[in-house]
């Protein structure tokens, strides 16, 4: 299949257009490909204002695809995508089905691209440089058929052979349920200038599409907690590493906290606190997903109409890591990238109190899906605050800009004014022994 583009005008707005692909935000779309429209708008289109809600809405309930594609180009308010862009990223997908090995292609489902029709998403660089996805639909289906990651960057590194082997790891293991939470890999090659990954696609859309999408965002807030709670702490089970606990004197991130602690002027006493309650509690290592944020938690149903939660982008797993990456960097991730009034995120520290602290339906969601981690992986919930300190200053602190370290200190001072007890100790949230939600 050769994919290229004709820039067109149309009633004096310019739009990509060739044999019914049409750019809709950050999206290349085969327009006229109902299955594949509507997997676009229900499952990677992203709202950022109340207008685009709008528009999703009303496109979700429009039955052919050219009139759903127009009504998201009419309701999106981001830069229409240039030509440059469209050309390079179209280009990149040729050019990685031209070199995928004969072999390979074979068993792919890919092997006749001539019948299929793409969606592809482009990266924030135009895929000049960079990464890039495209989803590739059958004439008529409305499920992808694969979804192909590609890289030009080149370097040593290779992410996707690392997302390949963490797939595979958990393919291999022995809980069936948790081998149905993640895509399977497919086929992996190296293009000239990066790498190709082949996976096979997930259902459903992510929390963090849905969080956005959504008239009323707040309906889905305890559904996506739930599912991440009952995800996460099955997977620390079940990959916990025998006789191997979490070290805090061989921990850069311990290191790295204890040293912004000085520079911000913090008290440590969360580390003497900490260092005392990790000798009578050690923390068991177990698998780490590595990005465990909302847009990487996909909830589909089963045949029975029970929701799965399906993980990807598993580019930073890690076979034995500490458990407090993953447990607080979805609830956080919520907060930062949550709608919380007028369909506008709230800053960093104020999403940290509005997320944590404060009484909400996510700080209600986000202690009840603490306190099922507890019970269910036997976490002392001692651990929890001195746990989260360390996140914020060890992890969350280690950004690109001095801005994130900040407010890193700063959601750390407002935590350090909380009880011994949170997040359990209000009865708005409820308790461990209740073991219910309110």
């Amino acid at each position: 299949m050769r994919w290229h583009f004709e820039q067109q005008l149309n009633g004096g707005s310019a739009g990509l257009r060739q044999s019914g692909l049409v750019g809709v935000d950050r999206f290349l779309v085969p327009e006229g490909h109902t299955g594949a429209s509507r997997y676009f708008t229900g499952s990677l289109f992203v709202a950022h204002n109340l207008r685009e809600r709008c528009g999703r809405w009303l496109a979700l309930r429009t039955p052919h695809a050219p009139p759903m594609i127009r009504l998201l180009q009419a309701a999106s308010t981001a830069e229409p995508l240039s030509r440059s862009s469209a050309e390079n990223s179209i280009a990149l997908v040729n050019a990685a089905l031209e070199g995928m090995p004969a072999e390979l292609r074979r068993q792919s489902p890919l092997s006749d691209p001539d019948r299929l029709s793409p969606v592809v998403r482009i990266g924030r660089d135009g895929s000049k440089r960079g990464r890039l996805m495209a989803f590739f639909f059958e004439h008529r289906g409305d499920r992808p058929v694969g979804v192909l990651k590609l890289r030009q960057q080149g370097g040593q590194s290779a992410p996707f052979a690392s997302e390949r082997a963490a797939l595979q790891s958990i393919a291999a293991l022995p809980d069936a349920s948790m081998r149905s939470t993640a895509p399977r890999p497919l086929l992996h090659w190296q293009l000239d200038t990066g790498e190709a990954l082949l996976i096979s696609p997930v259902g459903g859309c992510s929390a963090y599409v849905e969080m956005q999408g959504l008239l009323a965002p707040r309906r889905r807030v305890e559904a996506h907690f739930r599912a991440a709670a009952v995800w996460l702490s099955r997977l620390h089970l079940i990959t916990r590493v025998s006789g191997s606990c979490f070290d805090l004197a061989g921990a850069p991130e311990v290191t790295a906290a204890l040293r912004l602690c000085h520079d911000a002027g913090l008290e440590t006493a969360w580390y003497d606190e900490f260092v005392q309650l990790l000798a009578e509690s050690p923390l068991p290592l177990a698998a780490s997903h590595g990005d465990f944020w909302p847009g990487n938690l996909h909830l589909d149903k089963n045949q029975a109409g029970d929701t799965l939660p399906i993980l990807i982008d598993w580019e930073g797993f890690q076979e034995a890591a500490p458990p407090y990456k993953d447990l607080f960097h979805f609830p956080l991730s919520y907060g930062l990238n949550y709608p919380w009034s007028r369909y506008r995120r709230r800053p960093a520290e104020q999403a940290f109190r509005l997320t944590f602290i404060e009484n909400t339906p996510v700080s209600r969601a986000t202690s009840t899906y603490l306190r099922h981690y507890c019970i269910t992986t036997g976490l002392d919930p001692r651990l929890l605050r001195p746990l989260l300190m360390l996140f914020l200053l060890g992890t969350f602190s280690q950004g690109p800009t001095s801005g994130r370290r900040r407010c890193a200190t700063n959601m750390a001072s407002i935590l350090v004014g909380q009880s011994r007890g949170w997040p359990f100790h209000d009865r708005r949230h409820g308790t461990m022994e209740e073991g219910h939600d309110r």
